[in-house]
């Protein structure tokens, strides 16, 4: 049992049954920050950490540790915990991170998320997974794919895209969840776009043309011809 609080200090090839580099059971407290776990190994779990009691990570770093349950990090139990800017390098095709019945509270880098609970593979940095494609994500507790909500009409958001980046001038986005520039639209002939982010053209008033598509003004109709509204 007790506290213990960790800054700005390195923990390397350290070995041990659970918990390569740490270890808190249920009585006890850890707060880790810049904080660097390296080339730690545990027999059964949690190669560079592992808690069933409450853990604080702040800008850590688990670099080749291993494990047969969660290489950087095991966390069960039933006490939440909390995770920010955390990053996992790994070697081994085992889990990297296993959460079990242990709320971990993820502040994720906008554009990213993860669940509570969960076992998670592979390398990542601040949280594990990406908001879909047509998604975003402007907040930092996330903790589904589809993140803050679907990219609005005029805009356009490719995977891990924290805000809406607007359809160009010329172009329109006249649907939800377009994913990539390329899904934005050219405005008609007879019709220009002066503006981004739009969800449509607007027409040529009366008096002038466009012939071209994906314009961003109309022209001045030319001597001895008319043009009516929306002229090409």
């Amino acid at each position: 049992g007790g506290m213990l609080v960790l800054i700005n200090s390195t923990l390397s090839r350290c070995h041990a049954t659970i918990g390569g580099g740490l270890f808190a059971d249920k009585t006890s407290k850890i707060f880790a920050t810049h904080v660097n776990m390296d080339v730690c190994t545990a027999m059964i779990k949690g190669g560079g950490l592992a808690a069933n009691g409450f853990i604080q990570l702040d800008s850590s770093v688990f670099l080749n540790n291993t494990a047969s349950l969660g290489s950087a990090m095991d966390v069960e139990g039933n006490v939440p915990s909390r995770v920010s800017r955390m990053s996992v390098v790994t070697t081994t095709q085992m889990s990297s991170v296993r959460s079990m019945n242990a709320a971990l509270e993820w502040i994720c880098k906008p554009g990213t998320w993860a669940p509570a609970v969960g076992i998670f593979f592979g390398d990542f940095e601040h949280c594990p997974y990406s908001c879909y494609p047509g998604f975003y994500g402007n907040t930092t507790d996330l903790r589904i794919p589809t993140c803050t909500a679907k990219c609005p009409a005029g805009y356009y958001c490719a995977q891990e895209t924290a805000n809406p980046v607007p359809c160009p001038r010329g172009k329109f986005g006249n649907s939800e969840g377009l994913s990539s520039e390329a899904q934005c639209v050219d405005c008609s002939q007879g019709k220009f776009n002066n503006q981004t982010g739009q969800r449509a053209c607007t027409a040529c008033a009366a008096g002038k043309f466009q012939r071209l598509s994906g314009r961003i003004s109309c022209d001045i109709c030319p001597a001895k011809y008319y043009c009516e509204e929306e002229t090409s």
